[in-house]
C-alpha cells in the first residue's frame, strides 16, 4: 500500500521549501527577492528620474522662449549661465576644445556658440 504523499508529483525543492509546515525560505531565495526588489525600485527611480529631467527641458525651453527676445538677452542668458555654473556641458566643452584650454577664451566662445543657440531656439 502506498501512501498518500507519494502519488503527488514532486515539486521543484524550491517550492517544497515553501510548505507551511517547514516556512524555511532558505537564504538563497530570500537573497533573490531582494536582488530582484532592489532592481526593480532602481529601475522605477531612473524611470522617474527621467521623467523628471523631461518636465526640466520642456520649462526650460517654455522659459527661455519667453525670455528671449533681443540678441542681447541670449548674451545675457548665456553669461548668466556661466556665471552661475548652470551651462550646458556639450556647449562647454566644444568651447574648451576650440579655445585650446584657455580659460577666457573658453568663456568667449561658450557665450558666442550658446547665444546662437538660443537664438535659434526661439525661432
Amino acid at each position: 500500500m502506498t501512501k498518500p504523499d507519494e502519488d503527488k508529483p514532486k515539486l521543484d525543492p524550491l517550492v517544497d521549501t515553501l510548505k507551511p509546515e517547514t516556512m524555511d525560505i532558505g537564504p538563497l531565495l530570500l537573497m533573490n527577492l531582494k536582488a530582484g526588489a532592489i532592481s526593480f525600485v532602481a529601475s522605477i527611480k531612473k524611470f522617474l528620474n527621467l521623467i523628471k529631467e523631461i518636465f526640466i527641458a520642456a520649462d526650460k525651453k517654455i522659459e527661455i522662449k519667453k525670455e528671449i527676445e533681443s540678441e542681447e538677452q541670449a548674451y545675457q542668458k548665456a553669461a548668466e549661465e556661466i556665471e552661475n555654473n548652470t551651462y550646458r556641458k556639450g556647449i562647454w566643452a566644444k568651447a574648451f576644445a576650440e579655445a585650446e584650454g584657455v580659460e577666457h577664451r573658453q568663456k568667449a566662445l561658450y557665450i558666442k556658440y550658446r547665444a546662437k543657440q538660443l537664438m535659434e531656439e526661439d525661432k
